[in-house]
């Protein structure tokens, strides 16, 4: 969710090269939202995950999706 992101991005604005404030990431985000819509893979998340956590979750779902074709 975008709170979260959002959130995140208040935190870590030092590590976020393209992050300039919340409005200009805002717009980034919904420009960016129908390209994600269209992925293939999907990780369901409920925003209370640590950035580990959702990498490992990614990881897995991608070594799935290979071992899968």
């Amino acid at each position: 969710p975008w709170e979260v992101l959002e959130r995140r991005l208040e935190e870590d604005n030092g590590g976020r090269p393209l992050y300039e404030n919340s409005r200009q990431a805002r717009s980034l985000y919904d420009e960016r939202m129908p390209h994600y819509k269209c992925a293939t893979l999907t990780i369901a998340l409920t925003g209370d995950e640590e950035p580990t956590e959702i990498a490992g979750s990614i990881a897995a779902s991608v070594q799935e999706a290979l071992c899968a074709t």
